[in-house]
């Protein structure tokens, strides 16, 4: 496969009053092979994740495709197949 995909990098700082664990931001998502589809909403960093996750609401507005399933754990919940 041959995508044509911009290495893109941004920053962000944000004050606040002690330690901050996550914070929200207004994003754009695409797929990796369309910029043309456009999904706003709001992003939210957790600065402990160890991966990243979109709503399904998102996948099903860019029309995605699962290229994969794995186990995640929840607070309430572990060992859930997505």
């Amino acid at each position: 496969m041959n995508f044509k995909y911009k290495n893109q990098s941004h920053s962000v700082t944000q004050t606040a009053d002690g330690i901050r664990r996550m914070f929200a931001l207004d994003i754009e998502v695409t797929p990796f092979n369309n910029d043309t589809k456009r999904f706003k909403t709001k992003g939210i960093w957790d600065t402990g994740a160890t991966a990243s996750v979109i709503s399904q609401e998102i996948f099903d507005a860019l029309n995605l495709k699962p290229v994969g399933i794995t186990n995640v754990n929840t607070a309430s919940e572990s060992s859930i197949r997505k």
